[in-house]
């Protein structure tokens, strides 16, 4: 079994063995796949009473441990078709936990949602489904970069323009211009700034998802108003 508290080894494949930089992203998303396993472990044992909002935020941070997780491996490999729909999915777990944290009635979403009614099943106090678009246009009021982000990933989910703007290179001729294509694509079809750019915005969308959990741990089981202090 993993040792979930280890840091992973870095493989002599991956792109970070010959880039400073990305070394130091995935170093980075490494120790958040660690924070996971700490900012879980202090929450649920903030308050002796257990919540509807810890198993909420419980299903939400296993997700994300594991897209994470997923997403390093993908990293070494270059596997740039899966890392794409990963952080599209952790920004999804990011709009909806923005949503329940300042929700009025953030325990009632949480158990029905627990229970088996979908967000979009769900609607807002102005009436409107909690769908994607209305629970990402709410998101995009305290996290403004989401939106772009969201739209360039959801490219990459369904088949689209950028899966063969990735496969193919334009080299210029005395006649004009050659057309390569390449299969399966490599580690020099990738550029070290993209995987920059990917990897810089799952760390940033993780980073602002465990302001949530935080701020539960802050929060859970105290009188309304009252909080504890930051974690270490």
């Amino acid at each position: 079994m993993k040792n979930i508290y280890k840091s992973r080894e870095l493989p002599a494949s991956s792109p970070a063995i010959n880039s400073e930089s990305l070394r130091k992203y995935r170093a980075a998303l490494d120790e958040m796949r660690i924070e996971h396993v700490n900012i879980v472990g202090d929450f649920l044992k903030a308050h002796e009473n257990f919540y509807s909002l810890d198993t909420f935020f419980v299903a939400i941070a296993q997700r994300s441990y594991e897209l994470v997780d997923g997403f390093i491996s993908m990293f070494d490999e270059v596997n740039f078709s899966v890392m794409a729909p990963i952080l599209r999915m952790q920004v999804d777990n990011l709009i909806r936990a923005s949503y329940v944290s300042r929700s009025m009635n953030p325990d009632e979403i949480a158990s029905n949602f627990m229970t088996g009614t979908e967000f979009r099943k769900m609607k807002n106090p102005k009436g409107h489904p909690l769908n994607d678009r209305n629970l990402r246009e709410e998101a995009a009021v305290h996290h403004p970069w989401i939106s772009e982000v969201y739209e360039k990933t959801s490219g990459w989910i369904h088949l689209s323009p950028a899966h063969v703007h990735t496969s193919i290179k334009m080299e210029k001729t005395s006649d004009g211009a050659l057309i390569k294509l390449h299969f399966p694509r490599g580690l020099e079809d990738i550029s070290v700034e993209v995987l920059e750019d990917i990897c810089f915005a799952l760390i940033n969308a993780t980073k602002e998802l465990f302001e949530y959990f935080e701020g539960w741990y802050q929060v859970k089981g105290l009188p309304k108003g009252d909080s504890r202090s930051p974690r270490d």
